[in-house]
């Protein structure tokens, strides 16, 4: 089927129970605190009900490969434990880029007295292009493999994110294919990075101006590249795939700019915060001022001797006239007084 023709089409309504089995679920797999949900489900609960009629579209392409790309939700009241819903969906938009169909599904869920919330989400649907053909496949890792996390971090293995699946009923491959994953997290950073730097190139003066920003972003560009292209060859057809999703999210900033519309960018803005500060544990930035003059560093690490604390990441700024600078430390949220006592006592100018 050609997923242009299903514009306007409406799938359900269908019925779903918010009830006290799946909410629980969904705290569990998500790792939340159930005392925090007895009466009502968590916001993101909401993802439980796209796919109670997402299935319904999905299943017009059999035939093809599905990846649930971003989503969005707005909540008009809580989703209360035992309230009947009925959820409905529509397609609102479908465009293709480079082989790949971007389907827009907006969601509507309603109670007895309204609507509770609606939504979007985006699907990746494959085009005709076909698979390749005489590369070696990547072995995939065990499904209980979870990276061995250190302390202080979590992860998840493949069979966590089925579990996830099952309680929001999301059944993005994501969750369980490696190919998928790998692409999203690792190969669009490397291409992404090199694409950064070949823009910034353009203009013969932009990468004197670098700082630690972009440094950071588009330090993977560094690494070997037949190395690189090898891998992104081998595992194309998902490359391709997130780039599509990458080059669609790009076109919704553009037009945002376009329209100078200020609550969507800030909006855009604080959910990539909230996301960006979910991938790690909370930590707090003790700014240091460094001149230019020798032992600065080594005065920084008596410091951090003398404090104990655990540098969970830095960050060095240079002056923008060459001298001197500013060195961000990242601790702990209970170490970071005991930092700034440290470094005050070694003679140095805190930021901010």
């Amino acid at each position: 089927m050609d997923p242009s023709t299903l514009v306007d089409q409406r799938f359900g309504p269908r019925p779903f129970r918010v009830c006290v089995e799946n909410v629980g679920d969904f705290v569990t797999v998500t790792g939340d605190d159930p005392e925090r949900w007895i009466g009502a489900a968590p916001p993101g609960f909401v993802a439980a009900a796209l796919f109670v009629v997402a299935p319904d579209l999905l299943g017009q392409f059999t035939d093809r490969s599905v990846i649930h790309g971003e989503q969005t939700f707005t909540w008009h009241r809580p989703l209360s434990v035992g309230t009947d819903v009925e959820v409905s969906g529509t397609v609102s938009r479908v465009r293709e880029r480079g082989g790949v169909n971007f389907v827009n599904f907006d969601l509507e869920v309603n109670g007895p007295d309204g609507s509770l919330a609606e939504g979007s989400a985006m699907f990746l649907v494959s085009g005709d292009s076909t698979a390749m053909s005489g590369v070696d496949e990547i072995p995939e890792p065990s499904p209980l493999d979870d990276g061995n996390p250190g302390p202080g971090q979590v992860s998840a293995s493949r069979a966590d994110l089925i579990r996830y699946a099952a309680a929001t009923r999301d059944w993005n491959p994501i969750h369980w294919d490696h190919d998928a994953a790998v692409a999203a997290i690792s190969h669009l950073p490397q291409v992404l990075a090199s694409a950064l730097v070949e823009v910034a190139a353009c203009d013969p003066h932009a990468l004197d101006l670098a700082a630690g920003s972009f440094r950071d972003l588009t330090r993977v560009a560094l690494s070997e590249p037949t190395w690189w292209a090898e891998l992104l060859v081998i595992n194309e057809n998902e490359v391709r795939r997130v780039l599509g999703l990458l080059i669609e999210t790009l076109d919704g900033w553009s037009a945002a700019l376009g329209e100078g519309a200020l609550d969507r960018l800030s909006g855009r803005l604080r959910e990539a915060r909230h996301l960006r500060r979910a991938m790690a544990p909370p930590v707090v930035a003790v700014g240091v001022v460094l001149e230019d003059r020798p032992g600065e560093l080594g005065a920084v690490g008596r410091a951090l001797a003398v404090s104990g604390v655990d540098v969970r990441d830095l960050q060095l700024r240079h002056g923008p006239h060459g001298g001197g600078g500013v060195l961000t430390l990242s601790v702990r949220p209970g170490e970071a007084e005991a930092l700034r006592v440290a470094l005050a006592a070694e003679g140095f100018e805190l930021e901010g």
